[in-house]
């Protein structure tokens, strides 16, 4: 399995990097499958795991920050399943993605692909954001289509379904 990871750094800035396992730790130390050289992460901070169904599970290794999920530090050494929605930090790490990635050769497991600015317009954080906006302006279009129909259906039915009942023994007629 070879992946594609964007660490999307606290300065604007984003780290995009080529690994071909589906565990792999990321601290400081050049002993880690992910090397990020800065004093806010611990030599050994965290562990990814990726299931087979695509699910991400951090662990955090008794790092001196942590990992946080929404502001709440994860237990050592308990893996978490990681979902996008989080706002996930470990230490100048403010975002991640992780992208499949088929048919790329690479002879080390782990490469460097670039660093890009953040307001750079090919940047991978923009192009996030663009595919958030879309979505999100989809689901509001597609909330406003279904509110729509519910309308429209409303008003067929009451005006098309009206029955007249009248009831034994009684001078009084209902209208449905």
């Amino acid at each position: 399995m070879i992946m594609k990871v964007i660490l999307k750094m606290s300065d604007g800035t984003t780290d995009e990097r080529i690994i071909s396992k589906s565990s792999f730790t990321l601290g400081r130390s050049s002993q880690n499958d992910l090397c990020v050289k800065s004093e806010g992460l611990s030599r050994e901070h965290c562990r990814f795991e990726i299931t087979s169904e695509g699910d991400i599970y951090i662990t955090d290794l008794n790092s001196t920050n942590g990992v946080l999920f929404d502001g709440i530090r994860i237990d050592p050494a308990k893996p978490v399943k990681y979902l996008p929605f989080f706002n996930l930090m470990i230490g100048p790490i403010h975002g991640l993605e992780i992208l499949p990635l088929e048919g790329v050769d690479t002879n080390s497991t782990v490469q460097p692909i670039s660093k890009s600015r953040e307001d750079h317009p090919e940047s991978a954080n923009n192009k996030w954001q663009l595919n958030a906006k879309k979505s999100q302006s989809s689901l509001w279009l597609g909330a406003l289509i279904v509110l729509l129909s519910l309308c429209i259906l409303y008003l067929f039915l009451r005006g098309n379904f009206s029955e007249e009942i009248s009831l034994p023994n009684s001078p009084k007629t209902l209208t449905f």
